[in-house]
């Protein structure tokens, strides 16, 4: 009877743990009274061989003779949900039935699980008395569906009367403890249910099939087995979905909104308002520059309290144009030095190359002071007379009104020594005595050459004379075609070459002294010594290179300019403003040759004849164009 019930648990075991894990196979073993020799040890009741259970076929642990206690444990390496243990006695592979001898060792037998490797702090899964001699199973199926480490076999002959059918002594000949717990994920009568979605991925109760601590995201439910409805999220399904979540809804398991987050939030789950400076949809953009640094309106940018110094505009994103500079732009651009498209700093209003001539300053709008002016205030004012505080031009260094005592020019920068009055008056009497003394010399040279004269006309015949003047050989072109009004004569009038008067329609007469042409005063009714006098125009002033205010001094001399307003290095410019020109073979310019000279050219393409009659030397050519 026995036989034939161990033999059909056996074979439904066989059926029914195919759904279950053998946890104790191989895992660390331990024994009370081990068998003096090693070939029966504790380990080979964990090996998984069974189908020798006779002492000589070494695959089942026996302990010692002649003890009062037997007691064997399993250590699982950790805390586990244990469904059930079988546990394989010795048969010495006879019938498991009431003539078997090692019935009565089995008989009396319990089996803990325990978190220690004290029996006692565990739960009981099988009592000692639970079987008989005809009821003792082999191999035994022991419910024990608790949380342990350890199970613990343990028998023992300590009661004062041992029960019938019992062994006098106490032995563990364990051929196989099997210990069972569901496969992951599975739970029920043998393991055919899958588990739920429990929380971070834990092992379901392998009976009722609950999670211990809950259900994973996005489930919920006692055995974890249902999704979170609309509109929640997370562990249990216990979070709301955020309201700010574009479409409304989220994902069932992260929270994370379907289509993003409505303008001003961010985040998976649009729980965090835009900051950091950003705003607008899933806050992508950055706020302007914003006055000290505030943050803008998470929604739509805009600074709340006006912009940064340099920019404008409501969201604080345009730099400042049109020469402008600061806060709100309200400040204009000092005096800088520009290239093309460039401004001054939009924020500090520096310039960026400089400041144009006459200014400073990192803005360039400090006019030059402290009596600077000129390129980066580097030049220092001349010599003004300032009487009123005032200063040189900030650009062009000049003085406003005059120049102190000593210096003269624009800026006052040049040196001026004044004449002194008696300076003045020595220049006055100098061309006077020399004015007396060439007068003086040239009376006793002109009574000189007119004695010499007269001596002369008494030795030759001269051919007769009009008016005293010698004969003058004209070269015209074009004067004899022309009335006499056109072509009057000019008659220098010169006795023995003492005078000669110059005159013209146009002119005033003019005497020229000069004795043999070493000097010559040449004088006016309103000038002094020598003052040409013009209808329309005003005097000029005939100077040479040695002497001022009109005299001609020695025959040395080269040069006699006249110069006038209308009158250039002794041009004599016409109504036409043509030039006359008075040239001789050896003085240049309208100077006035001594007696030893051949000729003298007068050319003019406007004025009058004008005669030059010498007594003694050849015909003066003149020529008009």
């Amino acid at each position: 009877m026995i036989w034939i019930l161990s033999a059909t648990l056996f074979f439904s075991l066989i059926s029914f743990v195919r759904s279950y894990e053998n946890i104790a196979l191989n895992k660390p073993t331990w024994q009370e009274h081990p068998y003096y020799k090693d070939r029966w040890g504790a380990d080979l009741a964990v090996d998984g061989q069974y189908s020798d259970r006779s002492a000589q076929g070494g695959q089942c642990t026996i302990s010692a003779d002649l003890m009062t206690t037997a007691q064997w444990r399993v250590d699982l390496g950790e805390i586990l949900d244990v469904s059930h243990i079988v546990i394989y006695y010795r048969t010495d592979n006879r019938i498991w039935d009431d003539d078997n001898p090692y019935i009565a060792r089995f008989l009396g037998f319990s089996v803990y699980l325990s978190n220690t490797t004290n029996y006692k702090d565990g739960v009981l899964c099988v009592e000692n008395s639970q079987y008989t001699r005809s009821s003792i199973p082999n191999p035994v199926y022991i419910n024990c569906t608790y949380n342990g480490r350890y199970v613990i076999y343990s028998n023992n002959r300590t009661q004062s009367s041992i029960p019938d059918g019992y062994s006098e002594y106490a032995f563990n000949e364990l051929c196989e403890v099997e210990v069972y717990k569901c496969k992951n994920y599975t739970y029920g009568s043998g393991c055919t249910r899958t588990c739920g979605k429990c929380k971070n991925g834990e092992q379901c109760d392998h009976v009722t099939g609950s999670c211990p601590n809950g259900c994973d995201r996005g489930i919920h439910g006692i055995k974890c087995d249902k999704v979170c409805p609309s509109g929640r999220y997370g562990y249990n399904c216990q979070e709301n979905c955020s309201k700010n979540c574009l479409r409304g809804g989220c994902d069932r398991i992260s929270g994370q909104c379907f289509g993003g987050c409505k303008v001003g939030w961010k985040g998976t789950t649009c729980l965090t308002k835009c900051d950091g400076g950003t705003y607008g949809a899933d806050c992508r953009y950055h706020c302007g520059h914003c006055l000290d640094k505030q943050l803008c309106n998470a929604i739509d940018g805009i600074c709340l309290n006006g912009c940064s110094s340099g920019y404008f505009g409501a969201k604080c994103t345009e730099i400042c144009g049109n020469m402008t500079f600061g806060p709100a732009c309200s400040l204009t651009c000092g005096n800088c030095i520009y290239q093309s498209n460039e401004q001054c700093d939009h924020v500090t209003g520096h310039c960026p190359r400089g400041c144009v001539v006459g200014y400073s300053g990192k803005r360039c709008n400090d006019v030059c002071g402290n009596n600077t002016y000129g390129p980066g205030c580097s030049l220092t004012c001349g010599n003004c007379l300032y009487k009123y505080g005032e200063h040189c031009h900030h650009v062009t260094g000049q003085c406003p009104s005059a120049c102190a005592e000593g210096y003269k020019g624009k800026r006052c920068d040049e040196v001026y020594v004044p004449c002194s009055t008696s300076d003045v008056d020595n220049r006055l009497l100098i061309p006077a005595y020399l004015t007396a003394s060439v007068l003086f010399i040239s009376v006793v040279l002109n009574i000189v050459l007119i004695k010499k004269r007269k001596q002369r006309n008494n030795i030759e015949t001269q051919p007769k004379q009009e008016e005293g003047y010698e004969n003058v050989t004209w070269s015209h072109e074009g004067c004899d075609a022309h009335p006499a009004s056109d072509c009057e004569p000019m008659n220098i009038i010169s006795p023995v070459y003492e005078a000669a008067n110059i005159t013209s329609p146009d002119y005033e007469p003019m005497n020229i002294i000069s004795p043999v042409y070493e000097a010559a005063n040449i004088t006016s009714p309103d000038y002094e010594p020598m003052n040409r006098i013009l209808p329309d125009y005003e005097a000029a002033n005939i100077t040479s290179t040695v002497y001022e205010n009109g005299n001609i001094i020695s025959p040395d001399n080269e040069a006699v300019n006249i110069t006038s307003p209308v009158y250039e290095n002794g041009n004599i410019i016409s109504p036409d403003n043509e030039a006359v020109n008075i040239t001789s073979p050896v003085y240049e310019n309208g100077n006035i040759i001594s007696p030893v000279y051949e000729a003298v050219n007068i050319t003019s393409p406007d004025y009058e004849p004008m005669n030059i009659i010498p007594p003694v030397y050849k015909a003066l050519n003149k020529t008009l164009n």
